[in-house]
């Protein structure tokens, strides 16, 4: 599916130039001597969950364990990755809304509706500052994953929780706090995967991200596989 939906279409303006890469030809799940980075909160003020710390911490073993060269690291980011996203979704938020009908604005979620009134407050300035400070966290990952072929960390730093529930309880004042790993890196580029590494007490799967470098999706896919014909879990499923 990758192999068709990555070419090019002009009625994206972002897309990028043909490439004849076979994704299903490409990916062996040989990962011997791949540098790989480990980064438990990815340098962010997050508090990870017990459970699902231990699980990705297996699972950066494990993958040593299959050949890949695994080293701890801490994130420095130029910009607060959360500043930014909080700026960019708002505006688009405020931008979107402003495209519906009343009608069509009243089936919207009040957490939404509530960022898209926060966008409608911010300025030109605020925007174009966001717009560098991405810029400059892109440039960063670029050289972070210039030393590594793959940056690894939690998926969320939560176990799952209900389902129905716009976020965790704990993060009722803070209903995006409980994904700070994920959107950082749709800010910078870098292809990113989750797959199931472990499960917590209550038998939910906990996910692992596996990030890699601008345009390595291949890698990412690699790593992946690598993992999941080592430690299947297909036929693992939770009980309902």
């Amino acid at each position: 599916m990758l192999t068709v939906i990555a070419n090019p279409d002009t009625r994206d303006w972002h897309a990028l130039p043909y490439d004849d890469t076979n994704y299903s030809t490409t990916i062996d799940g040989n990962i011997h001597g791949l540098k790989v980075a480990f980064s438990p909160t990815l340098g962010l003020d997050v508090e990870v969950n017990a459970e699902v710390a231990e699980a990705v911490s297996n699972a950066t073993q494990q993958l040593s364990d299959l050949g890949a060269s695994v080293e701890t690291i801490d994130l420095n980011w130029p910009i607060p990755p959360r500043d930014i996203i909080q700026i960019l979704f708002t505006c688009s938020a405020a931008k979107f809304i402003s495209m519906l009908t009343d009608e069509q604005q009243d089936q919207i979620e009040p957490t939404l509706l509530a960022m898209a009134a926060e966008g409608k407050k911010l300025d030109m300035m605020s925007l174009k500052t966001a717009e560098l400070d991405r810029t400059a966290n892109g440039i960063y990952m670029n050289h972070v994953l210039a030393k590594y072929d793959v940056l690894l960390s939690p998926t969320l730093p939560v176990v799952a929780f209900d389902a129905g529930k716009p976020c965790p309880d704990s993060y009722s004042e803070n209903p995006f706090g409980w994904i700070p790993f994920t959107p950082p890196f749709n800010l910078t580029g870098q292809p990113a995967a989750s797959i199931p590494c472990g499960f917590s007490q209550s038998g939910l799967p906990v996910g692992l991200q596996i990030v890699g470098p601008m345009h390595g999706d291949s890698m990412v896919l690699n790593v992946s596989r690598a993992f999941e014909c080592a430690y299947p879990f297909a036929d693992k499923r939770p009980v309902l």
